[in-house]
C-alpha cells in the first residue's frame, strides 16, 4: 500500500516496477497517478508482476516514456 504520492503535473506518471528471481532487469507492472482522495487503481502489465517479487518500486516518467527503464526513483520496498 502506498499513501501520499502526491499529484503529478500534466504528462507526468507513476510507473509500478518488480525485481522478480527470475529477471536480471525490473520487471514493468503498470502505470498510475494519485488522485486527490488518495485512491489508486492498477491493473498489472505482466504477469511476473505477481510472482513473488523481491522488491516493488515505483518511478516518475513521462507518459511517453517507454517502459523499458524506469525514471527517477521515488519509493522502493525493502529487500
Amino acid at each position: 500500500m502506498v499513501h501520499n504520492l502526491p499529484l503529478l503535473a500534466d504528462g507526468q506518471i507513476y510507473r509500478l516496477w518488480a525485481k522478480v528471481p527470475t529477471q536480471n532487469t525490473l520487471v514493468y507492472c503498470g502505470q498510475f497517478n494519485s488522485n486527490p482522495r488518495g485512491l489508486i487503481q492498477l491493473t498489472p502489465a505482466s504477469d511476473l508482476c505477481g510472482a513473488n517479487p523481491t522488491q516493488v518500486v515505483i518511478t516518475i516518467d513521462a507518459v511517453t516514456d517507454p517502459t523499458t527503464q524506469g525514471g527517477p526513483l521515488i519509493m522502493h520496498s525493502r529487500t
